[in-house]
């Protein structure tokens, strides 16, 4: 198992879920700076209009809001399920 590798219930790996998974500490940036967005956007070839990108800080939520990423604010770890039914 990588040592950066998290584990997901039912399919274990985050990896399973992913073609790649993008560490800020492995790319050298960090956010709410636009260039690692700009950075996976460009890398993973993504439109981000059609991307959704969720996290737990308002700050980064507004960063990639501002390059037109859908973005939300997820404030308790079940949250973003419910988005998706």
């Amino acid at each position: 198992m990588n040592k950066y590798a998290y584990s997901v219930p039912i399919v274990g790996e985050l990896s399973n879920l992913f073609d790649k998974i993008f560490y800020s500490h492995q790319m050298g940036l960090s956010k709410p700076d636009p260039e690692i967005f700009k950075t996976v956007i460009s890398e993973a070839n993504i439109n981000p209009k059609e991307t959704l990108f969720l996290d737990d800080s308002p700050c980064n939520v507004k960063a990639a809001n501002e390059l037109g990423i859908t973005s939300l604010l997820v404030e308790n770890p079940d949250q973003w399920l419910d988005w998706f039914d």
